[in-house]
């Protein structure tokens, strides 16, 4: 299979998406509207301005990626990690990011969200924590996320 970018350059062969090992990849501008991307890692892949719109990222490993100005209207995000993600601009309209069908949230930690178009986003019980940026206004309780604590590290006590 081949994934395009919005110009129809081919940016890479793989031979299926679901569940496909992806991460450290360049994939900014790629055209992978309406795919199916279950399961799929993405950790620190460049997918700034990719178009998402109605894919499925269900239980997506997205650790440290960059969606920058990326189009994520009406995209499965449920159960996904989203941890450290630069989500700056992007589009996230219509989006799902709710707990998954066995109640795992998507985790949001550290996330940047600043600038992110998130009217009619599905966010509740999503988890956040003191490092996730979100934009102007945006009140992550009164959406019914969920703020979490990093758990403090223990001195690693030698005697």
């Amino acid at each position: 299979m081949e994934i395009r970018d919005r110009q129809g350059r081919v940016l890479l062969n793989v031979e299926a998406l679901e569940g496909s090992s992806l991460g450290n990849t360049n994939l900014r501008h790629a055209n992978l509207s309406g795919k199916s991307l279950e399961g799929v890692h993405l950790e620190e892949a460049d997918l700034t301005g990719a178009d998402l719109s109605g894919a499925d990222l269900y239980w997506a490993y997205l650790y440290h990626t960059n969606l920058q100005g990326a189009c994520l209207r009406d995209t499965i995000l449920r159960g996904a990690t989203l941890r450290r993600a630069n989500l700056r601009g992007a589009d996230l309209r219509g989006a799902d990011l709710s707990v998954d069908n066995v109640g795992n949230p998507t985790q949001l930690l550290g996330a940047d969200l600043r600038d992110a178009y998130l009217a009619e986003t599905k966010v509740s019980g999503a988890e956040y924590d003191e490092e996730t940026l979100f934009p102007e206004g945006f009140d992550p309780r009164a959406k019914q996320m969920v703020k979490v604590s990093r758990p403090e590290k223990k001195p690693n006590w030698q005697w």
